[in-house]
């Protein structure tokens, strides 16, 4: 059993990378269509509108380095265990990032 320990973090990892893409994209969507159709979209917000899609690379990329990792070096791999920060952190980031991206449109600015 100890060995099915690092394949199901390093899934559970990969999954949590997969539903932060799909929120993301959802996200989009809506925050689109909600949007006040005057003022264009702030260049971040723009940047997060166009290229969501290749976020989707995330889970691919944990998947091939995490079975890479395992069956180069087996159970204690700090590559490993890289992997599986980088997907946890990359997935939280990059639904902050598009929060604060998709919120800079409805900053209303005084002079």
């Amino acid at each position: 059993m100890l060995h099915k320990v690092p394949l199901v973090r390093l899934l559970t990892a990969a999954a949590v990378a997969l539903i932060a893409c799909v929120f993301v994209s959802q996200y989009n969507w809506i925050a689109n269509i909600t949007r006040d159709p005057g003022p264009s979209l702030p260049a971040i917000t723009g940047l997060v509108w166009r290229y969501s899609a290749y976020a989707y690379a995330l889970p691919l990329l944990v998947l091939s380095f995490g079975v890479f990792f395992l069956r180069r070096s087996g159970l204690e791999s700090v590559g490993l265990e890289c992997t599986i920060s980088v997907a946890w952190m990359g997935a939280l980031l990059w639904i902050l990032f598009a929060l604060w991206a998709w919120e800079l449109p409805r900053i209303h600015l005084h002079n």
